[in-house]
């Protein structure tokens, strides 16, 4: 009935009647009175969809924002109001996971203005997105163009953080420790100088991918702390959850598995819903790992599978991988050792050369342990060698050094456990973390026979929940 009367009505009453329930919206429903402005035909409506989909970006519901903000730029707005709109839509499309379009959408905004605030945003938007569906030279070409566009405007200290930040996680995933930590900590020193804290935490958790790289992982747990500490401090909850899956590593690392599942969970739930489908990839995978090291097998496979699942519809690539090495491991290694051993080997044998520094880790450490022959441990461990001379993922080959040792003491090759704890212990530049600690702990003692050590070994194990482990030290104690 609603619908017969107002289409018996003039369009000019239907549009008076419209524009006065946008007037009674305004303040009180911004979608409803962007809609009654659209209805209207009023030239404001395309500004009213943005500030609607502001409101709706502010509180997560991003696929109703992308549906405004088309809405909005369909009404043909021009300006500022039109840059406004595609670069939130570029936003918007990337936390969906929707990287492409949303390097599209940011591409288009930097069209659409002169201002070179306002194009450096842009770009630095574009390059973001390109980096995670690894199209690195586009992404640095788009980068470079907002680094000489903030270097010619003063007052732009935020838009510098942000490129050091962006051009970090690049050479991340180039694993040039060097070149990652020093734009990081140029990001965090400007993030700082210009009073953005958002962009002070984000530096902090680049430092913290810096420190992956080179073996820092005590000065990793606590960079991770203080970002925490910075999200609770200034109520930042998108980053916060974005990162969550730092302290999930950091609290595996320190042996404290339960901790680290509860991050790990929380990074699966809320890094999408904030945003972030890209790090909840992470947050799956490292799961996955954490809970194979507690031999916790079916949890460990769902992990797997979801981080496989949203990798693919998201386009991260390297973190689904991983994720497929640990889902052999859960599903074969013990049920099906020799299918899981095939399955690894082909596995390495598709990686890539960087990919093989990044992800090749996992394949090899579930290879080790799922072999029965010596000379394939010592292929792997070849492999292994190999990929430490050159630039490599730090926090890869740890967990890679862990698996070793076991596969090793399980098989009573107690000098290679040696070998290994001593790169293990190499690897740290620092303090060891408790988790690679027992490792070599257990290498040493099973070495010299002092079966009093691997005593207290196998009760650290148990208490700390890594039953695999504690396992094959029960072994050695009952052959010493």
């Amino acid at each position: 009935m609603q619908e017969g009367v107002l289409a018996s009505l003039l369009r000019r009453d239907r549009r008076a009647l419209h524009s006065a329930a946008a007037r009674w919206f305004a303040g009180r429903d911004a979608i409803l009175h962007a809609r009654h402005l659209d209805f209207s035909e009023d030239p404001d409506a395309a500004r009213a969809y943005l500030e609607a989909a502001r409101v709706e970006v502010s509180s997560y519901r991003f696929t109703t924002a992308e549906d405004l903000l088309t809405r909005g730029l369909a009404l043909g707005p021009r300006g500022e109001a039109a840059f406004a709109l595609q670069l939130l839509k570029g936003e918007v499309l990337t936390a969906l996971g929707r990287n492409d379009d949303g390097a599209g959408a940011y591409r288009a905004a930097a069209e659409l203005s002169e201002d070179p605030a306002a194009r450096c945003r842009a770009w630095l938007g574009a390059a973001y997105a390109l980096r995670i569906v690894e199209k690195h030279d586009e992404g640095l070409e788009l980068l470079n163009r907002a680094q000489t566009l903030a270097a010619g405007n003063d007052g732009l200290e935020s838009e510098r953080a942000q490129i050091h930040f962006v051009r970090g996680t690049f050479h991340f995933h180039r694993m040039d420790s060097t070149q990652c930590e020093s734009d990081q900590r140029m990001a965090h020193e400007l993030a700082k100088k210009s009073g953005n804290r958002e962009m002070e935490a984000w530096a902090l958790t680049g430092l913290v991918r810096s420190t992956y790289l080179t073996g820092q992982f005590a000065r990793a747990a606590t960079l991770t702390r203080e970002y925490l500490d910075l999200c609770k401090r200034y109520d930042l909850e998108h980053v916060k959850y974005a990162q969550i899956h730092m302290m999930g590593f950091t609290l595996h690392l320190e042996a404290r598995i339960d901790e680290a599942m509860e991050c790990f969970r929380a990074s699966r739930e809320h890094a999408p819903r904030v945003g972030a489908p890209r790090q909840a990839v992470i947050g799956a995978m490292g799961g996955a790992a954490a809970l194979v090291d507690a031999g916790r097998l079916p949890e460990a496979a769902e992990f797997a599978r979801a981080a496989i699942d949203l990798s693919q519809r998201v386009g991260e690539r390297l973190f689904g991988l991983c994720a497929r090495a640990l889902l052999i491991r859960a599903e074969d290694l013990e049920s099906q050792p020799e299918l899981a051993e095939r399955e690894l080997r082909s596995g390495w044998d598709r990686l890539d050369d960087a990919s093989h520094r990044f992800v090749g880790w996992w394949f090899l450490g579930g290879l080790m342990l799922a072999t029965d022959d010596a000379s394939c441990r010592r292929w792997a461990a070849e492999q292994a060698s190999t990929m430490a001379s050159a630039h490599t993922y730090g926090l890869g080959r740890l967990y890679f050094l862990n698996d070793a040792i076991a596969a090793s003491l399980r098989a009573g090759e107690t000098s290679p456990a040696v070998d290994f704890a001593d790169q293990l212990e190499a690897l740290h530049q620092g303090e060891m973390m408790p988790l690679a600690a027992l490792h070599v702990r257990a290498a040493r003692a099973a070495a010299s026979s002092d079966k009093p050590a691997l005593v207290a070994i196998h009760e650290d194990a148990h208490r700390a929940g890594l039953l695999p482990f504690a396992a094959i030290v029960e072994a050695l104690i009952e052959k010493a």
